[in-house]
């Protein structure tokens, strides 16, 4: 009996041992800053990418703070493009995507998520708190009152997607998330599948601890937030993606009232553009045209006012 209540203790203190490790890495991801990109000979500015580009700074409601690039698009009159990178990336790494996103529109902008690149908060809310981040970052971006687009990848596209449901005076035009999960718990199990760990009960406590402390018990649950779109949405996603399952990314497109989903045969996670280049590309330009023209047929959406000077704006949400 003795040995029985020691061999439960000890598996108790290892799954909470265990469960706050995976919470631990999670919500503090590698920084890929500017040593990271010069350290792998990636461009380290839009400048070294060939693209000119604006620096500004978005300001959040509990004082975090973060640096973002403005880059100017091929398309004066397009879309804004507002780009929203996944976990353990920044807006160094997602730079090299840019080029791409920029055909279609009149303005790329790129920031760090909190807990990422040069954010100044110390840690990632795993695409909670980013939802109102990034409704803040619709609100300081300037526009000239052209539609916005919202893409992200990975972590970034379910941010996206449910920051698009509170729509400011229609000002998002379409949400394209590319390699998106639904719930939580599918990248984290992933991710300890990969590298041969145990993924029960680690990534179902880390999950839960990320929605109802970090979330504040509001449902994560992406096709939840598709279902309430007003604006397209384009969900892409590969087929041989094993961290973020097929399945529920069909669901999520399907959920949406104006969805849908294009599959990539052979591209893994987050790297459709480098295995279909021309499928990836028709794609987004027909998704485009279409939000443009919509956009166009309508009238011009409501801007919120600002003080005219955006790195020193705060907005409360």
């Amino acid at each position: 009996m003795g040995l029985l209540i020691l061999l439960s203790a000890a598996a108790g203190l290892i799954v909470v041992v265990g469960t706050w490790s995976l919470i631990w890495v999670m919500t503090h991801p590698p920084r890929r800053t500017y040593g990271w990109a010069v350290a792998r000979q990636l461009p380290a500015s839009p400048a070294e990418a060939g693209l000119r580009a604006d620096e500004m700074t978005f300001n959040f409601r509990n004082g975090a703070h973060a640096p973002a690039w403005l880059i100017d698009g091929a398309r004066p009159l397009g879309p804004v493009f507002i780009v929203v990178h996944g976990w353990s990336s920044s807006r160094y790494q997602v730079l090299g995507r840019v080029p791409l996103l920029a055909r279609f529109a009149s303005r790329v902008v790129v920031y760090d998520l909190r807990g990422h690149g040069d954010s100044s908060a110390r840690n990632t809310r795993m695409g909670t708190l980013e939802v109102q981040d990034l409704i803040a970052v619709i609100d300081q971006t300037p526009t000239d009152d052209r539609p916005i687009v919202l893409f992200g990848p990975s972590m970034g596209a379910g941010i996206c997607i449910a920051a698009a449901t509170n729509n400011q005076a229609g000002r998002v035009a379409g949400v394209i998330a590319e390699s998106t999960y639904r719930h939580l718990v599918e990248p984290i199990a992933a991710h300890l599948r990969c590298r041969g760990l145990p993924t029960q009960p680690f990534s179902a406590l880390a999950a839960l601890y990320v929605e109802a402390v970090l979330g504040g018990l509001r449902p994560f649950d992406r096709a939840h937030y598709a279902a309430k779109l007003r604006c397209p949405l384009l969900v892409i996603h590969g087929s041989e993606d094993i961290v973020c399952a097929q399945a529920p990314a069909r669901q999520i497109a399907d959920a949406a009232p104006h969805g849908r989903f294009l599959l990539i045969q052979g591209a893994g996670h987050a790297n459709p553009a480098e295995t279909d280049e021309t499928g990836y590309l028709g794609a987004i330009e027909t998704f485009v045209n279409e939000i443009t023209e919509r956009a166009n047929s309508q009238p011009a959406p409501t801007r919120l006012p600002h003080n005219g000077h955006i790195a020193q704006q705060e907005l409360s949400i």
